[in-house]
């Protein structure tokens, strides 16, 4: 549904159970903008979007999980941004939190690059579906790493060296539910945020 037509979706099926390979494929024969690739055994969200980044062929990579629904102005808000402003290398966006219960609360990041970078010192103030960054970033800062908190990671190498910015709208609708990546591993993604804190905090400010 989305207003801007002109990309390809490419869809990491990471060893699910279900049915939802048959359900990629059925919308890949009828759309050739959709694109799967089938991991016979789940290797992790790292893998998964390094797989998706090596299969994309346009110059932008657009972010997003599968449960989460993206407004339909989301590709088209971003795309233009980047396109108007060839200084800025990543956008992100704010939110709307949503359960069982409906919606809960709209979340807007920062939009200032510097206080971007700055806050990036202690946690990522991206909220990682909703952004959309140059393919090229991928070159200059590698991959994605199996970190636990991956898009911290992934992320602190980005702002030191490219401007980011969010733009102060809602992309998606964030869904919350007790089998988010960030409430089941939440012991292993605070160790992960806490190690690269360190490693922000000495790249800021000197060697502790």
């Amino acid at each position: 549904s989305q207003t801007f037509r002109d990309f390809e979706f490419i869809i990491i099926n990471d060893g699910s159970t279900d049915e939802s390979g048959n359900i990629m494929e059925i919308y890949s024969s009828r759309d050739p903008r959709v694109r799967v690739r089938h991991h016979a055994h789940q290797q992790g969200i790292a893998a998964a979007l390094n797989a998706g980044i090596g299969l994309s062929r346009g110059k932008y990579i657009a972010r997003m999980d599968a449960d989460d629904l993206a407004l339909p102005q989301r590709l088209d808000e971003q795309y233009r941004l980047l396109e108007r402003h060839h200084d800025i290398s990543l956008v992100g966006g704010g939110y709307a939190a949503f359960g069982a219960a409906g919606h809960r609360m709209n979340i807007f990041p920062p939009i200032s690059s510097v206080e971007i970078a700055w806050r990036f010192i202690s946690n990522t103030v991206f909220c990682h579906p909703t952004v959309m960054f140059r393919r090229e970033i991928i070159d200059h800062t590698g991959a994605y790493e199996p970190a636990g908190s991956e898009d911290f990671a992934f992320f602190s190498k980005v702002v030191k060296n490219y401007k980011c910015v969010n733009l102060k709208k809602i992309l998606i609708r964030y869904r919350e539910h007790q089998t988010n990546y960030s409430t089941t591993e939440r012991t292993r993604i605070r160790e992960s945020v806490q190690k690269i804190f360190l490693e922000n905090f000495r790249s800021y400010l000197g060697t502790l």
